[in-house]
């Protein structure tokens, strides 16, 4: 079964990109994009666009992913695009759902959820308990742990605390990174509640309480055979990405101290610089090149 789980994942691929396309701000505002298909997006700016001051007049240019979620998208839509990664994560396999965007799109709605509203991470964590208690032939441990990632250091977003790390065979270590046990989905709601109240946040042009941090959902999942007596480790991450603006606004609502603003950038080149290498299948990956990646 583990191994079926894993060649049915991958026939869409181990490494996927999905679009969600934000509201737009108000009645009066224009869109520049034309839907061509359900994973294809055409992309088209006017003389107009004044931001956008190194592109040509009347650009335009097609892009695809596996799927394009319209502006009236639901997120059980969404979830229902990936929520059959859960069972990897059950059966041993570690998987990553990671938001990525410019500030002001919605990443963190998306992904955590904000005022009253629920997140992927609380479908993921529902259907997580669902498929734990249904399972009769195996025994199941559940840690979970929030992290981020400020200024360039690590922090435990339970106790505040500064995190420092050493090389592992299989990733990095954290050390003093608090993991709580787990059991029920309201437990994992109020240690979620508790991490995000403590993330860092501060005021941008586009947004007025902006993450300015990267921030980690880390669910680690041992199962044990009652039958055979053997284990597996698996870990669902969700990674909520410290948005990105230009670092030349010059409005008087830009708050973010420009140290910050260079950590940010810094990393989000990086990982795309690891993105393209692990897409192209280079021998060498440029992981160290920042502590996100």
């Amino acid at each position: 079964k583990r191994i079926y789980l894993k060649r049915l994942q991958e026939t869409s691929g181990n490494f996927r990109v999905y679009l969600k396309i934000r509201p737009l701000m108000n009645d009066k505002s224009k869109s520049c994009l034309e839907y061509q298909a359900p994973d294809r997006i055409l992309v088209k700016l006017k003389k107009d666009y004044s931001e956008f001051n190194n592109i040509p007049s009347h650009f335009s240019k097609s892009f695809t992913f596996n799927h394009i979620f319209k502006q009236n998208a639901s997120l059980d839509s969404i979830y229902s695009e990936i929520s059959g990664l859960i069972p990897l994560c059950l059966s041993g396999y570690n998987v990553c759902m990671l938001s990525y965007g410019m500030t002001g799109t919605g990443k963190t709605q998306t992904i955590i959820g904000q005022y009253d509203t629920q997140g992927l991470v609380s479908f993921a964590f529902t259907d997580v308990i669902k498929s734990v208690e249904a399972d009769c032939f195996r025994e199941f441990e559940l840690k979970l742990s929030f992290v981020e990632i400020f200024k360039d250091k690590f922090y435990c977003c339970l106790s505040q605390k500064h995190l420092d790390f050493h090389d592992a065979v299989y990733g990095i270590i954290l050390k003093g990174q608090e993991e709580r046990k787990v059991t029920k989905i309201q437990e994992m709601h109020e240690l979620l509640r508790t991490a995000t109240s403590l993330r860092h946040k501060g005021r941008t042009a586009y947004n007025d309480e902006a993450s300015m941090s990267h921030f980690f959902v880390i669910l680690k999942i041992t199962s044990t055979s009652m039958h055979y007596k053997s284990k597996s480790s698996g870990v669902l991450m969700f990674a909520d990405i410290a948005g990105f603006e230009k670092a030349t606004f010059d409005k008087p609502k830009w708050h973010i101290p420009m140290p910050q603003t260079n950590f940010i950038h810094k990393s989000l080149v990086s990982l795309s610089l690891v993105i393209e290498s692990i897409r192209k299948g280079n021998k060498s990956v440029p992981y160290r090149m920042s502590k996100l990646t």
